[in-house]
């Protein structure tokens, strides 16, 4: 299972890299996986490259269950005036 895992999380690492994926789609498997800060680092980059468009589901999602109480994510928030 870890090894299947493993790959899919790869394939869209790769995904990702040709623009087929958003930060936001990895934050969406880490956070399933429970990798917190996997899920945290990629929502970032996303937000650094003002790549908004899984951003602004964000707080409808698995990401926001499992991380509402995370003070980075609380952070990421802010600037996007979502509540947490």
């Amino acid at each position: 299972m870890l090894k299947f895992r493993d790959g899919r999380v790869r394939e869209l690492e790769e995904k990702y890299a040709k623009k087929e994926a958003t930060g936001f789609d990895l934050a969406l498997v880490h956070a399933a996986l429970a990798n917190d800060d996997e899920a945290i680092a990629w929502l970032e980059k996303d937000f650094a490259g003002c790549n908004i468009r899984g951003l602004v589901y964000v707080a409808s999602t698995i990401i926001h269950q499992r991380l509402r109480n995370d003070p980075r994510y609380q952070d990421l928030l802010q600037p996007m005036h979502l509540r947490v």
